[in-house]
């Protein structure tokens, strides 16, 4: 009889051993985590290294920033900007190529922080023009465009080249609007060719980085053109107030001249347009 009893323990005994293993069973593991979008379109906005702009791609050449047409987020350990292909959708047909051969436009607001010269007092615009050096933009390390006040006089060169355009956002990459990108690559290739000849010098290199070349004189050049901005931004504000009105500003195109002889100015012409 103490035997059978015994027996009857430990019987019992094993059983609960091997129910409780049941419950150290491995968890199922995770779903890897879905990876970040690739960042396209580097763009950068010099005077110094301009903090806090507004960047846009115009992809239907009004030179306004309409609904699907996003702005692009800013990386300040690499002072630069960039998109995501994802925020582009509104877009037919769209590409990086198509992209890049459209306006890039940095709207700089009051409080923007320029590296080199500090914080932004008065606000204005540059603008970046394609052309066809300008290589493979959009590609992972490298920017589709350098904004700089020196790219925004090229401005005048081709401005009527997109006048009484009517192209809707989603048709940005379409036939009409890649007409108009293929008059004003070739119009800026010629302007820059025939400058280059003209003054024996390679004006390709408005469109370069001077702050990371150390280029002293177009960097004056440079600080000196967005002062000019800044004042013709204020005028077209004082009109856009009293007429009720939207305004363009424009400098005048011999002012790439001037800065191609190294010429001293101390006026610049400007024109305001109301579409």
């Amino acid at each position: 009889m103490r035997k059978s009893i015994l027996f009857g323990i430990f019987s019992l005994l094993l059983t609960s051993c091997g129910g409780g293993g049941a419950s150290n069973e491995s968890p199922s593991p995770e779903p890897p985590a879905p990876e970040p979008p690739e960042e396209i379109l580097y763009t950068k906005v010099i005077d110094g290294y301009v903090s806090g702009a507004n960047i846009f791609i115009d992809h239907n050449w009004n030179l306004i920033q309409d609904d699907g047409e996003p702005s692009a987020y800013e990386d300040l350990e690499n002072q630069r900007y960039y998109f995501y292909e994802e925020d582009f959708s509104s877009i037919d047909n769209w590409s990086v190529t198509c992209a890049n051969e459209r306006p890039a436009i940095a709207e700089v607001p009051v409080g923007a922080i320029d590296s080199e010269r500090g914080e932004i007092t008065s606000e204005y615009t540059l603008y970046h023009f394609p052309f066809f050096s300008q290589g493979a933009g959009g590609i992972q390390d490298t920017y589709t465009a350098n904004i700089t006040p020196l790219t925004t006089l090229f401005f005048p060169y081709i401005s009527s080249l997109m006048e009484n355009t009517e192209i809707g956002v989603q048709a940005g990459c379409g036939s009409v609007a890649n007409d108009i990108a293929e008059g004003v690559i070739n119009e800026v290739d010629q302007v820059l060719t025939a400058l280059t000849a003209e003054f024996n010098i390679d004006v390709f290199t408005f469109y370069d980085d001077f702050i990371a070349s150390g280029d002293e004189v177009k960097k004056a050049y440079a600080e000196k053109v967005v002062d000019f901005l800044q004042i013709a931004f204020t005028v077209g504000q004082l009109i856009e107030e009293e007429y009720q009105i939207e305004t363009r500003i424009q400098l005048d195109r011999l002012i790439v001249e001037k800065i191609l002889s190294n010429e001293e100015f101390e006026t610049v012409e400007f024109a305001v347009f109301s579409p």
